[in-house]
């Protein structure tokens, strides 16, 4: 009964928010496509970087889809100082996919809690 009563309460706290309008946001608050239909999304690391803060925004961006696509709008990489493997939180192993000289310009950042 409990977890029926948990459920109930939690599925009525997501359909009873308001839904925020977008519809009023002028053009300069919305990012706009790229030309290439591709934004540059950097996850900045160092060691000790939160697993979950990263990992979790990672598969957020990663299955964005849009109509009449097949690829991701996103280009998703990881940077840091170096591209030597870094121990991030829970001790697991990350190895950077580039580092702050090398990354493409990023449209967005993620920078997840870390040292």
């Amino acid at each position: 009964m409990l977890l029926f009563a948990a459920a109930l309460f939690g599925t009525a706290g997501c359909v009873s928010r308001p839904v925020p309008d977008t519809a009023g946001l002028s053009s300069t608050n919305r990012l706009p496509v790229p030309a290439t239909r591709r934004v540059s999304v950097a996850f900045q690391l160092s060691p000790d970087a939160e697993v979950v803060d990263f990992a979790g925004p990672w598969g957020v961006f990663e299955y964005v889809s849009l109509a009449g696509q097949d690829d991701t709008p996103f280009e998703l990489y990881t940077v840091a100082e170096t591209t030597a493997p870094l121990r991030g939180s829970g001790g697991m192993m990350i190895v950077p996919g580039c580092t702050f000289e090398n990354a493409p310009q990023p449209r967005i950042i993620v920078v997840p809690a870390q040292s």
